[in-house]
């Protein structure tokens, strides 16, 4: 099992992805929440998106969520274990263009889980919304760079 995070200053999205990359769980969560839940999982594996620079100056909302990151690989059973990955790598990966947007990264997903028929109630990305997507994408990267040997 993979548990991916979207983390965020307040609150973090997250996933529960199993070995055939199946949606286990998935939701969005106060980050006091998402610290107590990480500490009582079941042995799994953590990957979190990792906030990285573009150059531009940054407000301090950025600096909390790198400390809630922190945090989060704290609570972990594992925590020298948790592996991060920059949104550059999840671009290039999903979507082979670091210049990808969002909706880009989402229809790749959907995409990869068989069309538009993936979000349509019953379809195995119905209510995934909003920050779960970025989640999402940070979870499948993940594993694709496993099996290609590069984590």
């Amino acid at each position: 099992m993979l548990i991916a995070v979207d983390p965020g200053s307040f609150k973090s999205a997250y996933v529960l992805l199993d070995d055939s990359e199946q949606l286990v769980d998935a939701g969005i969560l106060p980050n006091e929440s998402l610290v107590e839940q990480l500490q009582i999982v079941a042995p799994a594996e953590l990957v979190i998106e990792m906030i990285e620079s573009y150059g531009m100056a940054v407000g301090s909302e950025i600096f909390v969520t790198c400390r809630w990151t922190g945090r989060f690989q704290q609570a972990f059973h594992a925590p020298n274990s948790v592996a991060f990955l920059g949104r550059k790598a999840v671009k290039l990966n999903l979507c082979g263009s670091a210049r990808a947007k969002d909706a880009n990264i989402r229809q790749a997903i959907i995409d990869r889980y068989g069309g538009p028929a993936a979000i349509r109630k019953g379809g195995p990305l119905y209510k995934v919304s909003s920050h779960i997507w970025a989640a999402l994408a940070v979870g499948l990267t993940y594993l694709d760079q496993q099996k290609v040997g590069k984590l």
